[in-house]
């Protein structure tokens, strides 16, 4: 038995440290791509080749806020002993992310509203033909985003919440409708049916999120859920790599989710050690 603890303990610093190398990845092309923005000559309009650029560090930053989101998680359960100090590595990666991503947002709306000021000097085609080629690209050339669909569980809301609004909801880029296209493709269940009778359209967005955060946004419901969950998860039956990694992600995710309704996880180490030992 000592010597398959060994071997996992092994697997796990291993698995660890891989997965640092590719934060430390995510974390140089962020880098990057804050020097490229703080370089980007705004002052003038941006011509073709400048807003492609612009476009292409938008699906750049949404695809590296993705891979974060996942391996961060992850990192955050083999690193259990050090979760405070990965929770602020967290916030800071978010945090950057999110500057990057509203920083390419604007310098967009703001391209697109100069064109629509030079415009209104020429002709009503001319305008009609780049009206419509702006939102090809802002509308279509917008990356696939993967987002967990939603069914109503309150404890999977905060997540969702969390991601749909980085995303999707804070995108200016984005218009109402395409928004609301977005938001229904992501729910399910009892959740599609909060929203079920508003017609879809730009006007109807807006009210279509305010629904769901005052369907979802009950704190003591999640805080409810969420100790629900931590606590009913089913006892490990045979252990293994695998079982190990499913109870330190499912502890893990509600204690991130506790900590940001304001609960003091940070002093319940004898409980979830106690609750952890129990499940083995």
């Amino acid at each position: 038995m000592s010597g398959t603890s060994d071997d996992v303990g092994r697997d796990m610093e291993i698995e660890l440290a891989q997965l640092e190398a590719k934060r430390s990845s995510i974390k140089g092309q962020t880098t990057k791509i804050e020097k490229f923005l703080k370089s980007f000559d705004d002052s003038e309009a941006v011509d073709a080749v400048g807003f492609n650029k612009l476009t292409l560090k938008l699906h750049k930053c949404m695809e590296l806020i993705q891979k974060f989101e996942t391996l961060q998680s992850r990192i955050e359960v083999l690193n259990s002993g050090k979760l405070e100090e990965e929770l602020t590595t967290r916030d800071t990666m978010e945090e950057n992310l999110h500057n990057c991503i509203a920083t390419v947002q604007f310098l967009l709306e703001k391209h697109k509203l100069k064109s629509s000021s030079g415009a209104d000097n020429t002709n009503s085609s001319t305008i009609t033909h780049h009206s419509h080629c702006r939102d090809t690209i802002v509308g279509f050339n917008l990356p696939q985003i993967k987002i967990n669909k939603f069914d109503g569980t309150f404890y999977k809301w905060l997540e969702f919440r969390d991601t749909y609004e980085s995303l999707i909801h804070d995108n200016i880029s984005l218009k109402p409708i395409h928004k609301f296209h977005y938001l229904c493709s992501y729910l399910e269940g009892e959740a599609a049916r909060v929203i079920s009778n508003l017609e879809i359209s730009a006007a109807n967005y807006s009210e279509a999120w305010t629904l769901l955060c005052e369907r979802y946004n009950n704190k003591r419901q999640l805080i409810y859920n969420h100790l629900n969950s931590l606590f009913s998860v089913d006892a490990i039956q045979r252990e293994s790599d695998k079982s190990l990694r499913f109870l330190g992600d499912h502890i893990t995710k509600n204690l991130r989710a506790l900590k940001t309704l304001g609960q003091p996880t940070e002093q319940w180490d004898t409980i979830i050690i106690h609750l952890a030992t129990t499940k083995l």
